[in-house]
């Protein structure tokens, strides 16, 4: 056995609390993982797991052997990315997980430069708007918008992105000109269910700083910004979406931006990753990618 390997597959098996999910993370097949887990078992002299017929936990031999296995495991990985930074060559796959409306949009723009830039390191890209367990999930880098509440991550800001209003060219004939916050009464408006101000917009005036909470009238509620945008290309009504989702609908003249002269919110774009004194090389560059391409 590679103590290497083993130590990946101990690791792997310790986060996922299974051997299946640790055989699929490492592209082993579930019997060599098992193989592994055994001879250092073995070689330890110790019980690591305790096995039932759902879920593999660690004894209590295991936590302590644990620890010390992501500590080696980590020094290794510093020890090659020191190598490989003479050449600037990056290895290897880098899991991001990302939202739908950000991964569809501006990171999908951006991706192929960076692929492009280190052709030797695998990117995979999975879009969720659920929340993720990084560790078990084996994601090196999630990227999400707004605060972090979990003390174990660590999250750099990538950029702030401002929420604006549009709505569709035919839209804007039918209800008239929107000159400020108030008029919006008037108007159909589509609510998405993932920011908690709902049906009452904030807004404040860029030169006298006025703000006013407009409660407006909605039809249709989504948790989709992607699907918001659709909708009020379609003369569906006024929406409030993240500045990057319907960028290229404004220039198109597919949308009209409104009331321009007021904030309304903004957001932070974090790049989250796991709590640990070693960072990867290729979540580092990957993280300062990010922080060039996306401000």
């Amino acid at each position: 056995m590679d103590t290497i390997d083993g130590l990946k597959a101990m690791v792997a098996v310790s986060q996922t609390h299974s051997f299946t999910l640790a055989s699929d993370r490492l592209g082993l097949s579930k019997s060599l993982v098992s193989k592994y887990i055994a001879q250092l078992e073995h070689q330890a002299n110790v019980r690591l797991f305790n096995r039932t017929t759902r879920r593999v936990d660690l004894t209590e031999a295991g936590e302590k052997f644990y620890h010390h296995a992501v500590l080696v495991l980590e020094q290794y990985q510093e020890m090659l990315d020191g190598a490989r930074a003479l050449n600037t060559s990056l290895v290897g796959t880098l899991r991001v997980s990302a939202p739908f409306a950000l991964g569809e949009t501006r990171l999908a723009q951006v991706l192929p430069e960076f692929t492009q830039a280190h052709p030797e390191l695998k990117v995979e890209l999975i879009l969720s708007n659920a929340s993720v367990n990084m560790v078990e999930e084996g994601i090196d880098v999630r990227l999400r918008v707004g605060h972090l509440n979990d003390s174990s991550l660590i999250a750099r800001k990538i950029s702030t992105y401002p929420l604006v209003v549009c709505c569709s060219p035919s839209y804007m004939k039918k209800i008239g000109k929107i000159n400020q916050p108030e008029d919006l009464k008037m108007a159909t408006c589509i609510v998405d269910s993932n920011y908690k101000v709902g049906h009452f917009w904030p807004f404040t005036h860029k030169q006298t700083q006025k703000e006013h909470s407009i409660e407006v009238n909605s039809q249709l509620s989504l948790n989709s910004p992607s699907a918001s945008r659709e909708v009020a290309k379609k003369g569906g009504g006024v929406i409030l979406c993240p500045i990057f989702v319907v960028e290229e609908s404004l220039i198109k003249g597919e949308l009209i931006q409104l009331l321009k002269d007021y904030d309304v919110m903004h957001f932070d774009l974090l790049a989250v990753y796991p709590h640990r004194e070693y960072v990867a090389q290729k979540v580092k560059v990957f993280i300062d990618f990010l922080k060039d391409r996306l401000n």
